[in-house]
């Protein structure tokens, strides 16, 4: 591998892990927070009414988070914990303006705070939580995980998925955005209309991403190995540069009238754009 490669590659790797794992504000001293036992007999159950336009995040570690877009205003989450150090591991619910935000918390220095960051630290523990989430169509969904899957199917609403060992599969009626380090990503949106700049990105795996016919952006293909597969023409801005066989991508372009701004990238894997509802 070329040294430029090898930098390339260490570049996108640490800025996703940095960008899924890096500290943020804490905001715990705005929420109201309530730790649950729960054991493998007995799951951890919570549920409540989030009002429209609200969010219901949800922070593991170890463990698959699943999904589930649902009418009305009830929202519900169940939590399963096994493997030998389960009973270490509790589940920490935070009430805050937003809405509300629920985490496996391990031994240590642990938190659980609204928000894109949080800490998450192991110290060795042999368990994993698997999170099953109902979430009222009206309600915003956020699902972290480190070590394990997350999907959201059928949402109303936006969703932002991320994890870094493990697959990621959105389907919404409005935008999303999700990325991973080591796995694929999946995502179909319903609707072509976000406000700034929307992102997919994986460092091992592959990108497919579906939107509507309708769409109009700006959009930045980019990959090292592999290959770009679109439905939409494109014309292409500022040039093009990429192998003569069709692996190593990075390209930008524009998708009918331009517009909004659309991020696609991955190190190791292939980036396919679909047209749903095509005309």
């Amino acid at each position: 591998m070329k040294d430029s490669e090898r930098k390339i590659r260490a570049a996108s790797v640490s800025l996703i892990v940095a960008g899924l794992l890096m500290l943020g504000v804490n905001l715990a001293h705005a929420a109201q927070a309530a730790d649950a036992a729960t054991d493998d007999a007995n799951p951890f159950h919570w549920q409540g009414k989030i009002a429209a336009g609200k969010v219901i995040e949800v922070k593991g570690v170890s463990g698959n988070i699943r999904a589930q877009g649902v009418d009305g205003e009830q929202a519900e989450v169940t939590a399963v914990k096994s493997g030998r150090d389960s009973a270490e591991v509790r589940i920490a619910v935070v009430q805050n303006p937003e809405g509300v935000t629920i985490c496996a918390i391990y031994p240590g220095e642990n938190d659980c705070t609204p928000g894109r960051e949080w800490h998450t630290h192991t110290h060795d523990v042999e368990a994993r939580v698997d999170f099953t989430v109902n979430v009222p169509r009206q309600v915003r969904f956020v699902g972290r995980t480190v070590n394990g899957g997350i999907e959201a199917n059928d949402m109303g609403s936006h969703v932002d998925a991320a994890a870094v060992n493990g697959s990621v599969k959105v389907s919404t009626a409005e935008w999303a955005e999700a990325r991973t380090v080591n796995g694929s990503v999946d995502a179909k949106l319903g609707k072509a209309e976000w406000p700034g700049e929307l992102r997919f990105s994986s460092v091992n795996g592959a990108v497919n991403l579906e939107l509507p016919a309708s769409l109009n952006a700006n959009v930045h293909f980019k990959t090292l190995n592999g290959n770009v597969q679109s439905e939409f023409p494109i014309t292409i801005q500022g040039g093009f540069r990429g192998h003569i066989n069709g692996h190593g991508t990075n390209m930008t372009g524009r998708i009918g009238s331009g517009g909004r701004d659309l991020e696609i990238e991955t190190v190791n894997g292939r980036i396919e754009l679909k047209r749903s509802g095509k005309l």
